[in-house]
């Protein structure tokens, strides 16, 4: 069969797909597998990875590569290499080995990801109920470092009464050094639960992690480091104290795999350690399934354990659970 020839030097990026199409634009991005390009006729596409045969940049960009080594040049992939031009000669990788692509003007920026998903359940006859769960988090990645912002929250009124209001909001610096290991000079959370008589719980720490897989499919990191937890409590027996200061120890580990080309794995630990009259331990489970239904949307399943170890008694003497559970089920949009 007739091949046509590769494209000229005109400036412009290529890439060939595996159907052999060629197309002719601007790289935007590539992130966790997924290769946005802007092309002139056909605007921004989301393009699989695999689907991706050949590329050429046209302008030098920016490769975050495994291990988190960085290299800017042009680009020059087939046959599963990926060769970059530099000003200093030409250095050879496997295709695999490409974990971010951007355009080298905006590598320090890095890329931006954001998702909102949305869950909402509501009943009416003998019972009046609203459930209302929101999930959102924005991710910004490079190949020194990545920030990462993550909220959870959820609202249920019965029969006009509130019985669920609980809010937990996490952020997270990760600046990586050669290798496996990474230093995270900050991590703090928010975390707000009436109900489980948490007015308001603010922590603070920092720590070193490690990635035990670190691929463009799959990635497991652990971390571990001191931190201060800072709690203020709804309510409090008579001589009780309203707030508590303590020193805490933070552990956890983060998994994120894709199954297949439209569906993802998830899952998270962190466990916090601290005295008693803080709660002793307390941790905060969530795994999620992840199925992809177009480019922009997705169906979610996320399961959501907490747990404190030793709840405060309220004003009255009662004593919340120590577990919380929730399924949410809802529709995440990507940004």
């Amino acid at each position: 069969p007739w091949t046509p020839p590769p494209p000229r030097e005109d400036g412009f990026d290529w890439i060939q797909l595996t159907s052999d199409e060629w197309l002719k634009g601007e790289i935007v991005s590539l992130y966790e597998e997924n290769l946005e390009f802007d092309s002139d006729k056909l605007g921004v596409l989301t393009l699989d990875w695999d689907d991706i045969k050949q590329l050429r940049s046209g302008h030098p960009q920016s490769i975050g590569l495994t291990g988190r080594r960085e290299i800017s040049g042009r680009i020059r992939m087939n046959d599963g290499k990926l060769i970059v031009v530099t000003d200093q000669g030409s250095h050879t990788f496997e295709r695999r080995e490409a974990v971010t692509i951007v355009p080298a003007g905006r590598g320090e920026g890095g890329v931006w990801k954001a998702k909102i998903t949305l869950g909402l359940n509501a009943r009416t006859g003998n019972t009046e109920q609203l459930d209302f769960n929101l999930m959102a988090s924005a991710r910004r990645l490079t190949a020194r470092n990545r920030l990462l912002l993550d909220y959870i929250g959820s609202l249920t009124r019965t029969n006009q009464v509130e019985t669920t209001n609980n809010h937990r909001l996490t952020g997270q610096f990760d600046v990586f050094s050669s290798g496996k290991r990474f230093w995270r000079p900050f991590f703090g959370e928010y975390y707000r639960d009436p109900f489980q008589n948490i007015s308001d719980r603010i922590t603070i720490g920092a720590g070193l992690g490690y990635h035990i897989i670190d691929t463009g499919k799959t990635s497991w990191d652990v971390f571990g480091g001191p931190a201060y937890q800072y709690t203020r409590f709804d309510s409090v027996e008579n001589n009780g104290t309203s707030s508590r200061g303590s020193a805490a120890l933070i552990l956890s580990t983060d998994y994120d795999t894709e199954l297949n080309k439209r569906m993802d794995f998830i899952a998270g630990y962190r466990l916090q350690l601290t005295n008693r009259s803080s709660g002793g331990y307390s941790h905060h489970a969530i795994t999620t399934l992840e199925t992809e239904l177009t480019d922009a949307l997705d169906f979610d399943i996320s399961l959501v354990w907490d747990r404190i170890q030793y709840p405060t008694a309220t004003s009255d003497g009662s004593l919340p659970e120590s577990d919380d559970y929730k399924l949410i089920v809802g529709l995440g949009l990507d940004l």
